[in-house]
This record gives structure tokens, C-alpha cells and sequence, in this order.
């Protein structure tokens, strides 16, 4: 390992922009560099020497804290093995913790300069940890951005002002609401949420008569069967996107809101439904993952009096109630959706959507389909029987993700490979593949093609 180091130190020392502390055993890396470092492995440990309010102040993302004071007692804490971004105020502190490593063994030191003064002048975010954060929102000027501190914050919020809030990770920055109504309201255009954990209230977030607002990478979770996940209410070009939903009577709610964007979130366990759209029109659920409704109203997706809606690539599963429902609603676009073992795929009533992209992109995928695909395009051979004289005209013989040419799951060398060797093909030809035609023009499989599936690549079905 000693042998390994002594590589790696002078592989650096051939760098400029880095340099080793004479005889100490560790690396000396700007902001700039460390910020790199940081960006480019996530696994890399960054410690914190300051002190406790210090820490609370503003820190480093994901910082460890552990004392200068108290690390010598404290060094079973850490991998002697791991890399390890020693930091403090100004840089001091950093460079007698870098030492105390180094000379206990601890191989891969680097000690940033300037410390976390040179790390802010650079205009990198720190995390700090707020008393409150109503207060903090109630003292920020418009247009701010909040990063904050891990932690659990009571009591519920209104976001009344274009600011944007940060949490430093969502399984470890909480807001809770403790029974409030809304844990978070947002009345206020352009808000941004990101990165929390929302818990104990009726509804974890309510959006009123706002527009372009964003939530992602937030989780809303009840203990028992709550309330409502994330609800828009007369929201316009607002995007919720990658989230988590769990133990909530409904998911998602749209209601009186248009042009929004839906999409990548995870709704689970509920006895209502995992989308809602009620007198909602032109909005876009695309990539949503519903499953487990528990009771007949356990739905995934229901259009009630909602037009011009497009619905694609979602995976709706194991739901007790029905797959997507539609009802007094029209003109709503659904297709490349996986249908997987509800209790009823589709259900309409008084509706009249589009239930596939036309051939030869095709529809939805239905666990239940009985038809069968004798020339192997992908297709059915014949309709699916949606309800009310509606039909898939074009339903699909394998689970769709978008990119994945040969079915198997996942995005892959092999699918760019696949979409290359039918290059310029059309429906007509043996060696036509549905899910190889996922970009316009459709009909041929052309460059866009190629470029869409490159631009998936690493995606993986994940459910069912």
C-alpha cells in the first residue's frame, strides 16, 4: 500500500496544479481542485475539522465533523484506505489534521487551502443549519437560493416568495409538519424545493395559483395512510419530477392546472390514486413509476374531465384498482405505457383519448393481452379492447423502455449496437423493430434514432 501512495504522490507531484506538503504525507489541493475531486468521486470522504457552530454555519455537502481537537481519539471513525478532503476555516486546522493522518497510517490525505473561506469565494454552496426555516425564507431576498443543513425542521411552511431551497440530502433533512394542514405551501411564482423529506401533515406540499414551480428529489411518506403526496392547484408550466411518495391516500393531484410536466416520480402504497388529474389539460406524465393501490380506488393514473394530456412511459402495476381510468375526458395521448397486473388495465367512461402512437410506434404494453405478434415486429396482431368502443390499435409484445432494442431490461452497448445494425430500416423489413423507433420521424430508423438511444444509455427497468 506504501509502495501505491508513493505512485500516486508522484503522479501528482507531475501535475502543476497540485502539490504534496514537503515530508508530510499528504496532498496539498486548491478549491477548485477539491471541488473536482468531489464532483468525480462520490465515495470520497470530505472531513470537517471545525468546530460544532462553525460546522452549522455553512458547511461542505455530505462533510463529516469531527473536531481537530477530538480526531486523534476519534480516527476508528475512518477508513485508513479511503480518500479523505481535510478542510476548515481558512486552512490551518486542516493542514495538523492532514498530518495527524498521514502519520497514523491513513493513506490517501488531501488537504484543501484556504479552507471553506476560498471554498464560498469561489461561489460554491454550504449547507447551514437553520433555526428555522420559516425565518430564513422570511429573510431572504427574492430569487435566493437556501441550501440547508441536514436536520429535522418542525412545524409547516409557506414559501411566499421566488426563492429556492436545497436540502442537503432527502433522507436526512426533514420537515415536519406535526399535523399542520400543508407542511409546505408555495403561493409564490418560480419556487424551487428540493432534496427534503416531508412528513406529518394532511398534505406534504400544496402549490395555489402559482407558476413554473419545481419540486423534485423530495420524499412524502406517512407512517400510516395519510393524506395527500404533492397537490397543484391552478398551477401552470410547473415541473414534479423525481420523487418519492409513500402511505398517502393520493399521490399526485392535479387540479384546474395545465402545460405542467409529471415526471420520473414514485408513488407506492395508497388507497387512492398515483396520478390525478381532474380539469387538467395539456400536461405531459411521462416516466412514473404507480404501484401498489391497496383498495378499488387504489388507481394509477385517472383523467377526470381532462383533455389533451399526453401519458407515456409509465409503469402501472399491481395496482387493486384500475391501470389508467378515464372519464368525461378527450383528446388525451396514451401510449408506451406498461399496463402489469391491476385489477383492470383500463377502464373509460364517457371519454374518447387516443390509446397508441399509431403504427409503427405502437401503444401499450398489457400484461393481460391475449393476442399474438406472428411476424415479430413488436406489435400485436390485433386490437386491444380498451372499453366503450375504444381499442390499442397497436398494443406491444414486450415491456417498453425507451432504448431498449433487444427487450432485455436495460440500455445498453448492445441496443446502440442492435439500433446501428438496422439502420435505415422501415416496418415493412424482417428486421424492423418497434423499440428502435423511438424518435421522429417515425417510419424509418434513422440518426435520431441512434441519438435517442445513445441518450438513454444506463437506463434500467426498474419496476416491474
Amino acid at each position: 500500500m506504501r509502495a501505491l501512495l508513493g505512485m500516486v504522490l508522484v503522479a501528482l507531484l507531475c501535475c502543476p496544479l497540485v502539490s504534496v506538503a514537503s515530508g508530510s504525507g499528504y496532498v496539498d489541493v486548491t478549491v477548485v481542485q477539491a471541488k473536482s475531486m468531489i464532483d468525480s468521486d462520490p465515495s470520497i470522504v470530505i472531513l470537517d475539522v471545525r468546530a460544532q457552530s462553525e460546522y452549522d454555519s455553512g458547511h461542505i455537502r455530505n462533510a463529516k465533523l469531527i473536531p481537530l481537537g477530538e480526531l486523534p481519539g476519534r480516527l476508528g471513525e475512518l477508513n485508513e484506505e479511503d480518500r479523505i478532503l481535510v478542510h476548515c476555516k481558512l486552512g490551518g486546522r486542516s493542514s495538523q489534521a492532514s498530518q495527524i493522518l498521514a502519520d497514523n497510517g491513513f493513506l490517501y490525505v488531501f488537504n484543501m487551502l484556504g479552507g471553506v473561506a476560498a471554498w464560498t469565494s469561489e461561489g460554491y454552496p454550504v449547507y447551514v443549519r437553520y433555526l428555522s426555516l420559516q425565518e430564513a425564507i422570511n429573510g431572504a431576498v427574492e430569487g435566493a437560493t437556501l441550501f440547508v443543513s441536514a436536520g429535522t425542521y418542525h412545524g409547516s411552511l409557506v414559501a411566499n416568495k421566488t426563492v429556492t431551497m436545497i436540502g442537503e440530502s432527502r433522507d436526512t433533512t426533514v420537515m415536519d409538519g406535526d399535523g399542520a394542514e400543508n407542511v409546505i405551501s408555495v403561493e409564490s411564482n418560480d419556487v424551487g424545493l428540493s432534496g427534503f423529506s416531508v412528513q406529518s401533515g394532511a398534505r406534504g406540499l400544496y402549490c395555489e395559483n402559482c407558476n413554473g414551480t419545481a419540486i423534485s428529489d423530495m420524499r412524502v411518506a406517512y407512517d400510516a395512510l395519510g393524506s395527500e403526496g404533492i397537490h397543484l392547484f391552478g398551477c401552470w408550466f410547473s415541473r414534479v419530477s423525481g420523487n418519492t411518495i409513500e402511505n398517502a391516500s393520493q399521490g399526485i393531484v392535479l387540479s384546474d392546472s395545465y402545460s405542467n410536466v409529471i415526471d420520473n416520480n414514485v408513488v407506492s402504497r395508497r388507497s387512492g390514486c398515483g396520478l390525478w388529474l381532474s380539469y387538467s389539460d395539456n400536461n405531459t406524465l411521462d416516466s412514473n413509476a404507480l404501484f401498489s393501490g391497496i383498495s378499488a380506488d387504489g388507481k394509477g393514473i385517472e383523467l377526470e374531465h381532462s383533455y389533451h394530456n399526453i401519458v407515456t412511459n409509465n409503469t402501472i402495476f399491481d395496482n387493486d384498482g384500475t391501470g389508467v381510468q378515464s372519464e368525461s375526458s378527450s383528446g388525451n395521448l396514451i401510449y408506451h405505457n406498461n399496463m402489469v397486473n391491476n385489477s383492470q388495465n383500463a377502464y373509460v367512461a364517457n371519454s374518447s383519448d387516443i390509446w397508441d402512437a399509431g403504427c409503427p410506434s405502437g401503444g401499450n404494453y398489457w400484461s393481460d393481452y391475449t393476442g399474438t405478434d406472428g411476424n415479430g415486429d413488436g406489435l400485436g396482431d390485433s386490437p386491444y379492447a380498451i372499453g366503450g368502443n375504444l381499442t390499442d390499435e397497436y398494443p406491444l409484445t414486450n415491456l417498453f423502455l425507451e432504448g431498449d432494442v433487444n427487450h432485455d431490461g436495460e440500455v445498453d452497448i448492445f441496443d446502440v449496437v442492435k439500433v446501428c445494425g438496422i439502420y435505415g430500416t422501415a416496418p415493412a423489413s424482417p428486421k424492423w423493430n418497434v423499440n428502435a423507433d423511438i424518435a421522429e420521424p417515425y417510419g424509418v430508423i434513422d440518426i435520431f434514432d441512434v441519438v435517442k438511444v445513445c441518450g438513454n444509455y444506463g437506463k434500467a427497468r426498474r419496476y416491474p
